[in-house]
């Protein structure tokens, strides 16, 4: 028997006596597994109009004529594993890049700006911290004796302090080699000598 024709019901296709396409009131029903070129799902969202996968729908994936969707309602988590996952626009630019055994990126314009490494992590660029109404928008918690580093490719190194009256750039400590000034207005104000004095200006004096 190869097809079955019921009356005012199913159109079954067989193979070899075994049963595999079977149509119903809402579609069709396939035994095994169905190989295809292209599959074309209408927008929607619901059962209809959804690619489901999972016993109760559990995993829907959709387009509802405006975003595209994937949808997990089911127990348990949406796992996406791969040695290497990159998420990405469709001209080729990386939004995001992970890799197993190495680094996560994260990207802007195509372009790397913080990249986990063995130690940390690495940031390319300027951080801006928006600590709102926190007393303390940078916490640096360590058991070692060496907080923080600063280090600057320069001849000098500025570290800016500075309140929303302050000109840029203008106050702060500043390190040469191995002297370090406390710097106000743009002006020397203490100046710690490495191996030698400590001196204290009047109007850069």
């Amino acid at each position: 028997e190869a097809l079955k024709v019921i009356g005012n019901g199913a159109v079954e296709l067989y193979y070899d006596a075994s049963k595999k396409i079977e149509t119903t009131s809402g579609g069709a029903t396939v035994t095994g597994r169905l190989s295809t070129d292209g599959v074309y799902i209408g927008d929607g969202g619901n059962n209809d109009t959804s690619l489901s996968i999972g016993a109760s729908n559990d995993l829907r994936l959709y387009h509802d004529g405006s975003n595209s969707h994937i949808l997990d309602r089911g127990t348990g988590s949406l796992l996406i594993k791969s040695d290497a996952i990159n998420l990405g626009s469709e001209s080729g630019e990386y939004y995001v890049r992970a890799f197993e055994n190495g680094a996560v990126q994260l990207r802007y314009d195509n372009s790397t700006k913080i990249e986990t490494t063995s130690s940390g992590a690495t940031l390319t660029g300027v951080l801006n911290v928006a600590g709102g109404t926190s007393a303390y928008p940078v916490v640096s918690i360590t058991s070692n004796d060496y907080v923080a580093k600063f280090e600057s490719s320069d001849s000098y190194a500025r570290l800016i302090i500075e309140d929303s009256n302050s000109t840029d750039n203008y106050n702060g400590v500043q390190v040469v080699g191995n002297n370090i000034m406390l710097m106000c207005n743009n002006e020397t104000g203490i100046q710690c000598v490495g191996d030698g004095a400590t001196e204290l200006y009047h109007d850069a004096n």
